[in-house]
């Protein structure tokens, strides 16, 4: 490592950019749309790539963005992976003339040869292997550890192919053999490489899901949409152009791509700000005779669920949402499913420890009420978005319901 400096390489990669920069926005846009589709494997549950039989279009300014992104962190990644592998490199060059180097290899009676074939082979499929440790180690060590290998391993294997392609190259009679190995290490390389993006987009949003709805913990944009008929849904915004919103839908759990002519109004908002409202204190707070019959209805609602009341509960519901939350399924049926199950949003009824509600916010032009409810269970606390509709015969009936992120509560 003698009158090693970074020069050399500070010099190699501004004359690499500064060779193919034409193709630089290509590979932008390339790899932030395999990284984009990648962000939306966690909501689809496909992790395969090669088995993605849909991929969502969405805006060239959002493939743009998040190509740059992850191209400048692999670009920090394998600038001191290059330092690491060039200071190796020149070590094992010192050890391989030393006499403890040849000793051991007279003793085992080692072919130099085959000792450097295994070697190439292990770096050159090392990137591969590393992907398919990702089932195994999972999201977290994938995101973090894994990830600064397989840069590692990138760089690895592109100075053994470099070697080997220069002393191939020496010597004239293994130009076929050059061309071969030259494709198949681009070929190979190459679909390890878009494999790695893709995973790493993935890992990357469901970091974002994980955060969002088990630790409250939100850095994303989140939008809530109102539809016609004053419908509302909270979404996890994935992206939005003059013609569509794409967004994670925090009830269905489904990816949903919204016309952007059948909507309404979209606020969206700093997820990381989360959301506050003024909490309902009971014998405290002072309520209007509306808010009044809209807080009654939904303590209704939640004592009836609980005691399996499907006759009472289905009273208190439009048929709206009687048709789309329970199919039209008759009450007797659906007290005898809430028995046998005996739980609520996936929690065993006997973990239940009661509910906290916001002050209801209405509008009589709109007939339609909004309450935030936070249920609190044993193992888990759930939040909610609960909208009202005010019809015909005077009274409030639960229109939707739906699971969004954490909020807070203020006096």
């Amino acid at each position: 490592m003698d009158n090693y400096s970074l020069k050399p390489i500070i010099v190699k990669t501004i004359k690499t950019v500064h060779s193919y920069y034409l193709l630089i926005p290509l590979l932008v846009y390339f790899v932030g749309f395999i990284y984009t589709q990648g962000t939306l494997s966690p909501y689809t549950g496909n992790l395969n790539i090669w088995n993605n039989n849909e991929f969502l279009s969405l805006s060239l300014e959002l493939y743009f963005i998040n190509g740059a992104h992850f191209l400048t962190r692999f670009g920090i990644g394998a600038f001191l992976a290059s330092i690491l592998i060039e200071s190796l490199s020149d070590l094992l060059q010192h050890l391989s003339n030393s006499k403890i180097f040849k000793s051991l290899q007279r003793k085992y009676i080692l072919s130099k040869n085959i000792y450097t074939t295994i070697i190439k082979l292990i770096l050159i499929f090392s990137p591969f292997f590393c992907l398919l440790l990702f089932p195994i180690i999972g999201y977290v060590w994938y995101g973090t550890i894994l990830n600064m290998i397989i840069v590692f391993t990138y760089f690895s294997a592109y100075k053994v192919y470099k070697i080997q392609i220069t002393k191939d190259i020496v010597h004239l009679n293994s130009l076929p053999n050059v061309k071969l190995y030259h494709y198949f290490f681009i070929a190979f390389m190459s679909l390890s490489f878009i494999f790695h993006v893709y995973l790493q987009g993935s890992f990357s949003q469901a970091t974002e899901i994980d955060k969002a709805f088990n630790k409250g913990e939100v850095s994303h944009k989140l939008s809530t949409v109102y539809y016609e008929k004053n419908n509302i849904s909270s979404y996890l915004k994935i992206d939005i152009t003059k013609e569509y919103f794409v967004g994670f839908n925090y009830s269905t759990k489904k990816i949903e791509v919204i016309p952007i002519s059948k909507i309404n109004k979209i606020e969206s908002w700093d997820g990381s700000k989360e959301h506050t409202y003024r909490k309902m204190i009971s014998g405290k707070t002072i309520l209007d005779d509306t808010q009044k019959k809209i807080n009654s209805q939904i303590d209704k609602f939640y004592n009836a669920r609980l005691k399996a009341n499907a006759s009472e509960l289905i009273s208190m519901i439009t048929k709206d949402f009687y048709q789309k939350e329970f199919r039209l399924i008759s009450p007797e049926i659906l007290r005898k499913k809430w028995t046998m199950t005996n739980e609520l949003h996936g929690q065993p009824l006997k973990d239940f420890l009661g509910v906290e509600m916001s002050v209801p916010t209405y509008s009589e032009e709109s007939k339609t009420s909004y309450i935030a409810v936070v249920e609190y269970w044993k193992e888990a606390t759930l939040f909610y978005k609960i909208t009202l509709k005010l019809e015909d015969d005077g009274l409030w009936r639960i229109s939707n319901t739906e699971r969004t992120v954490s909020f807070q509560f203020s006096d």
